[in-house]
């Protein structure tokens, strides 16, 4: 039996009592990424219901740990009317902009089965569009199968595309290789998708949703040169001769191997990379370079062209690769974005000074949309509608 099939239960139950470390989290997220069958197993045990435990964990204490814990948890006698007393508190002494959530994973334990939406919007899934160099397109699935475009092959498998390896393609040499054609592809991820490329020298990009990379099939030159619309989450396979440069909107990015995270969607009045690993070297369309070290962001403002360098937490801006949305202080405005984005629906806001009311948390992104905006109305400021394609967002009226 395929073992990623099971996860320890004390992850599911440290992460009721929202104990998690961050590595913790990132195992929990990438098995309820898995299969829909696990997300189904997680909400029931959240709730006391039936499971399968084919789908959950292997030991053969499963059903008394899950009694004995389920009957803490109802011991708890946590209240919906005390948690939103709790979140207005926490946020009392925030700055006064910011609202702050709690770390609230899949669906709330507090929501009461009449309050379930009559429109509900489900979250993305692994889902890309290939096109090829002719301008054929292939829609890629979870299922295994074999792309031969020309001399390429490509290798769709477990959610992932990989070209195959073409070492000798990073080495100038007398064998004509700076004479062969380039042959471009392009990785077009819908929203309401996401996706993970390996390219033919073995770098791996995660592409998140409305996101499109362009590169070439293989590597041939002096660099490796791709191009970027959107979100990606990058690991550079290590060349010291042949440089890795990815580029963006605003910038392009220039390394040798290390790993970080670009974020450039052209709806948003910024573009950021932050390095997790290594040391990268930003180019501005002006010719200015500035490195960036790990653990460092640099932001430009569109509005204003002007850029700054800050030390940050780099796990922040990877938290969508692991599963959560994260919310650092963001406009509501931009929080609703990502939501869009991954819900793939249309969001309104009523009003402009709710837009910029600014919101700091962190849940997990696998469940339905109305999950997510139940964490966001328990501030006690928004309130939320859903039709059947569209989410509207208003201020919640005093009574």
């Amino acid at each position: 039996m395929d073992e990623s099939n099971f996860i320890d239960w004390d992850l599911i139950e440290k992460s009721f009592n929202n104990s998690l470390d961050s590595k913790e989290k990132e195992e929990l997220a990438k098995w309820l990424a898995q299969s829909e069958n696990h997300r189904i197993f997680y909400n029931s045990a959240f709730h006391g219901g039936d499971t399968d435990p084919v789908y959950g964990l292997g030991s053969e204490k499963l059903e008394q740990v899950k009694r004995d814990f389920l009957y803490k948890i109802n011991r708890r006698g946590f209240k919906r009317r005390n948690l939103k007393k709790i979140v207005k508190i926490a946020a009392a002494v925030t700055i006064p902009v910011v609202i702050s959530l709690f770390l609230l994973l899949f669906e709330s334990p507090f929501k009461k089965a009449d309050q379930v939406a009559q429109y509900d919007f489900k979250p993305g899934t692994s889902k890309a569009i290939l096109i090829l160099e002719g301008g054929n397109t292939v829609n890629l699935s979870s299922d295994s199968s074999l792309i031969k475009d020309g001399n390429t092959k490509i290798l769709n498998h477990n959610k992932q595309l990989v070209y195959e390896s073409a070492p000798n393609t990073n080495t100038q040499s007398s064998e004509g290789y700076n004479e062969d054609i380039i042959v471009k592809n392009k990785l077009l991820i819908p929203r309401g998708g996401e996706y993970v490329i390996q390219l033919s020298d073995g770098t791996r990009i995660w592409l998140n949703s409305d996101s499109q990379l362009e590169y070439p099939v293989k590597f041939i030159g002096e660099t490796r040169e791709v191009s970027l619309i959107g979100e990606g989450y990058f690991e550079v396979a290590k060349s010291d001769k042949i440089p890795f440069i990815v580029k963006s909107e605003d910038f392009s990015v220039r390394v040798v191997g290390t790993s970080f995270n670009i974020n450039s969607y052209k709806d948003m009045n910024r573009s950021d990379i932050t390095v997790e690993t290594g040391v990268v070297d930003v180019i501005r369309p002006s010719g200015k370079i500035t490195r960036v070290n790990t653990h460092q962001q640099l932001i430009v403002n569109r509005l204003t062209n002007d850029q700054i360098v800050q030390t940050v937490d780099a796990g922040v801006a990877m938290s969508w690769k692991n599963g959560f949305f994260y919310f650092d202080k963001e406009p509501l405005e931009d929080v609703i974005k990502k939501i869009s984005r991954w819900y793939d629906v249309n969001t309104v806001i009523t009003s402009d000074s709710l837009s910029k009311m600014r919101f700091f948390g962190e849940i997990i992104k696998y469940g339905n949309a109305s999950e997510v905006l139940e964490m966001l109305s328990l501030t006690g400021e928004i309130t939320y509608e859903m039709q059947n394609d569209k989410i509207i967002i208003s201020p919640k009226s005093s009574k």
